[in-house]
């Protein structure tokens, strides 16, 4: 039990994603309570999730994979930024991985949009 407590600490994100499909799942219930006249989504839009989730996926798999074919020094350059460069203090490679990983979420979003 204990390294279950353990595992869900360090992977705290696993938490939120049941907890997100939990909310969804009952969400007829929940608006259902504040407003009886409330429509709800259908099935479907969890389409929109799935699709842009395999686009971004996809994407990004693919510019990796030629960035890496035409251009291997900028390809190198790019995938050991952050452990290849002592002089960056903890706060440059926080900020460097979150923005990186903020563009995207915010393609993410974006496709979602798109799709829906």
């Amino acid at each position: 039990m204990k390294t279950l407590f353990q595992f869900l600490k360090s992977w705290n994100e696993l938490l939120t994603l049941p907890l997100a499909l939990l909310l969804w799942w009952h969400s007829g219930r929940i608006l259902r309570l504040i407003d009886s006249s409330a429509g709800l989504y259908d099935i479907g839009i969890l389409q929109a999730f799935l699709l842009a989730t395999a686009g971004i996926l996809f994407g990004h798999a693919l510019i990796w994979l030629i960035i890496k074919i035409s251009a291997p020094e900028v390809y190198s350059t790019l995938d050991d930024f952050i452990s290849s460069n002592p002089s960056l203090t903890s706060w440059q490679k926080g900020i460097y991985s979150l923005l990186y990983w903020g563009f995207l979420l915010l393609s993410w979003a974006i496709l979602v949009a798109g799709l829906s």
